[in-house]
């Protein structure tokens, strides 16, 4: 089989969208994935790691396991490619950073925590300063689900300003400083947050993020005691569920908002999902949340 034929062959649905390259196959690769999810991305990876032998195909279809939820498989898979080394600088970045994103599905954040730092230093090392963006983001999101707070912060504040001066989308970004500042106690700097996070997420047209950073925005407001005004935030994120599945973040700012309306359905819910969770500051809005009182 010609590797140029295999996107038309294994991904019909979307062929006209795409221009196979031997020169970039990894790029062509996630661009099906954006447009088609992981599966038919994964099949496009498996044969062009056949047809080519190029190690960014296997790492391609690492990252479209760790996309599906197969984060065993992916990990198995990283683990091969780092020992069939050396690589360069980039490429170790690369594998350091979706190590990192594996464990942060298995909720080992320290671990997690030590892949992005190695991944920070192998991408400072390349110069990549998008990368370097994207690895900050993600090494502070692990440090706030182990609570180092402070720490995380600095990190942002630091890929905020690589993400202003190279225009990139600060969506995730804004997410996370909301949390940091929630989490130490400036309710008003958390809401901002939100917010402008909120409208970042509707410009790169991301529906079910919009969702899930309404609910919170709302929660965030609930918090100040502007109970109407977030009552109707949690609304537009409600409405959203019609054309999409609801968030886990809306069913639970919904039943922390509602609870003494059903204070024994929400209780059962925070408590069950506070059994295995390991994230700071979702143990936290879950105590909040376990502990709110009825009148």
């Amino acid at each position: 089989m010609k590797f140029a034929l295999m996107v038309v062959i294994l991904c019909s649905a979307h062929a006209k969208e795409f221009k196979t390259s031997h020169e970039n196959p990894y790029q062509t690769g996630i661009e099906i994935a954006m447009k088609g999810g992981p599966e038919p991305a994964k099949r496009y990876f498996a044969a062009c790691h056949r047809e080519t032998g190029d190690k960014m195909c296997y790492y391609g279809l690492a990252y479209c396991l760790y996309l599906s939820g197969e984060s065993e498989k992916a990990l198995k898979m990283v683990e091969t490619i780092v020992a069939s080394g050396p690589h360069s600088e980039k490429f170790m970045g690369d594998l350091e950073m979706l190590n990192g994103l594996i464990l942060l599905q298995y909720r080992d954040f320290e671990l997690a925590e030590h892949h992005f730092d190695a991944a920070l230093q192998h991408y400072e090392n390349a110069g990549h300063a998008i990368n370097i963006f994207k690895t900050l983001t993600a090494l502070a999101n692990a440090k706030m689900a182990l609570g180092k707070l402070a720490e995380a912060e600095q990190l942002l504040e630091e890929a905020n300003y690589i993400a202003i001066r190279d225009d990139v989308n600060l969506s995730y970004l804004h997410s996370l400083r909301a949390i940091t500042h929630y989490t130490m106690g400036n309710l008003a700097a958390a809401e901002r947050f939100a917010a402008l996070s909120v409208e970042e997420y509707r410009a790169l047209g991301n529906t079910r993020a919009v969702m899930g950073m309404l609910s919170w925005l709302a929660f965030y407001r609930y918090e100040q005691g502007n109970l109407e005004f977030a009552k109707d935030t949690l609304d537009q994120a409600v409405a959203m569920t019609k054309n999409s599945p609801e968030t886990l973040s809306t069913e639970l700012i919904r039943a922390y908002i509602y609870k003494c309306e059903n204070p024994n359905g929400s209780n059962e819910l925070f408590q069950r999902k506070a059994q295995a969770e390991k994230d700071y500051f979702i143990q936290r809005f879950l105590k909040t949340a376990i502990n709110k009182k009825c009148k």
